[in-house]
Order: C-alpha cells, then structure tokens, then sequence
C-alpha cells in the first residue's frame, strides 16, 4: 500500500467513526430510541475498524480524540435514557392507577 492510500484509507475509518457517532447523536436529540440500539452497533463496528485499521500517528491521534468524544456522548445517552426511562415508568404508573380507579367505580356501580 502506498503512503497516500494509507492516509486515504485512514481518512475513510476516521469518518466512518465520525458519521456513526453523528448519526447516533441525531437519533438521541429526536428521541429515536428504538433505532439506538441498531445505530449503536453500526458505531461499534465502526469504531473496531478504525481501531484494527489505522496505521498513522496522526489518524491514531484523531481516533484517540473521536474515542473521547464517544465516551462524552454516551455519558449523555445513558443520562437521556434514564431520563426517558424514569417518564415511562411515571405514565405507566399514572395509567395504572386510572385502571384502578375505574375498576373500583365499575364495582361499586355495578354491584
């Protein structure tokens, strides 16, 4: 392989990284939670292959500050994930006590 198709194959697995972890982030900021999960493993599978692939200092550098960045964002998903997961917990909760509720009317106006 020739140095300029090492930088060029460089290039490609470092924005491969970048244009997983955008597209993750995207899905984060609109709420897409069921598409997570897919685009989560797309950026893993992207980020190995950076890892196995890169051979210059400085696509190594870039990829150690693209990794940092990863870790910052999933330090907000699981954040917004709770976040999201605490809101569905309260609505269920709301939901159930409404079931209830109309449960003991049925009852004592039926009965």
């Amino acid at each position: 392989m020739t140095t300029s198709s090492v930088y060029v194959r460089d290039g490609e697995l470092i924005v491969g990284v970048q244009q997983a972890l955008a597209t993750l982030q995207e899905a984060m900021e609109s709420d897409e939670w069921d598409r997570i999960s897919e685009l989560n493993q797309s950026l893993h599978a992207a980020i190995s292959q950076a890892v196995e692939g890169v051979a210059t200092a400085e696509a190594q550098q870039a990829l150690r500050l693209l990794l940092e960045q990863c870790q910052a964002f999933y330090g907000e998903l699981i954040q917004r994930g709770t976040q999201y997961r605490d809101g569905l917990t309260k609505e269920i909760q709301a939901t159930k006590r409404g079931v209830s509720a109309a449960n003991a009317y049925l009852k004592t106006s039926i009965g």
